[in-house]
């Protein structure tokens, strides 16, 4: 089981799209830029803030700054409580708190927002750690994010693949997958944030081989995954290298798994195996990650 879990925030334990779209629009505004639709602004949601003005709108230098401070300035007051908390999450935080988790935010967001944020909706208790970007810019990518964390978190030395059984990151888009898979640690995917559609089906995301993740489309499946309850996924760009690879852990003779090929990836040099386990395995002396 999983004794080490992060979470990232927006989209993945709260709804912020108001507060956030708004806070861009509102930023646009003061360099001139008009947005009327606040829904072409969601992929403000999830990666750094400054990444995304440059990306979509091509901000650089004291332009890049006078949108970041335009964004602080309606967010701090306004935008940051324009946000509501998914059904269900602070249940799922209190059940994995009640089973002596360690629980972490990891987000992009700055850290004095986050906190505000986890105060607002009373969640705060039940985090260990909380980690954000810093409002200088620094530490502004998820991957750094991650590692911050995981050096407040985790006071014992781990190898690879203790690492990667123990500590899970919870996210919703592919930042925080890639930030997950940076520093060796299982990464989960949420459905019900706002990752553009087929962003976590990605194949080059996780990579080939026997990788850390899970997909899921509810709050009830995280704990499932905690769990390790969930079935696997195994990506490779070769059809026979994923038979061996199923093979050599026994499943296919045991006729747990059922492998199914998409012939319009495997035509793009890329396959996906579905496996449905009908009994209960076991996952340390398989050596598997919760795969979906």
């Amino acid at each position: 089981m999983f004794e080490y879990i992060l979470f990232d925030l927006d989209g993945t334990l709260t709804d912020p799209k108001l507060g956030i779209t708004s806070s861009v629009q509102y930023a646009l505004r003061a360099l001139g830029i008009e947005e009327p639709s606040l829904d072409r602004l969601e992929p403000f949601i999830g990666p750094p803030l400054a990444d995304s003005f440059r990306e979509f709108y091509g901000l650089e230098g004291e332009r890049l700054a006078t949108a970041i401070d335009k964004y602080r300035e309606r967010f701090a007051t306004q935008g940051i409580f324009e946000n509501e908390i998914y059904p269900g999450i602070p249940q799922m935080l209190a059940d994995l708190k009640a089973k002596d988790k360690l629980l972490a935010i990891a987000s992009s967001k700055p850290t004095l927002f986050v906190e505000q944020i986890l105060e607002h909706f009373e969640i705060g208790k039940y985090f260990d750690h909380v980690v954000g970007s810093n409002m200088d810019g620094t530490r502004g990518t998820k991957e750094e994010v991650v590692e911050e964390t995981l050096r407040q978190m985790l006071t014992v030395e781990m190898t690879p693949a203790q690492k990667r059984d123990a500590v899970a990151m919870v996210g919703d888009r592919k930042f925080d997958i890639e930030g997950a898979r940076a520093h060796g640690i299982t990464s989960v995917g949420v459905l019900f944030g706002y990752a553009p559609e087929g962003e976590l089906e990605e194949p080059d995301l996780f990579g080939e081989g026997i990788f850390g993740q899970a997909v899921i489309q509810d709050v009830e499946e995280i704990q499932a995954v905690e769990e390790r309850q969930l079935g696997v996924v195994i990506a490779s760009h070769n059809l026979r290298e994923l038979e061996d690879l199923c093979d050599h852990v026994g499943l296919l003779s045991q006729g747990r798994l059922r492998l199914e090929g998409e012939l319009d990836r495997l035509r793009e040099g890329f396959c996906k195996v579905q496996a449905a386990f009908a009994a209960p395995v076991d996952w340390d002396s398989l050596g598997l990650c919760i795969l979906r």
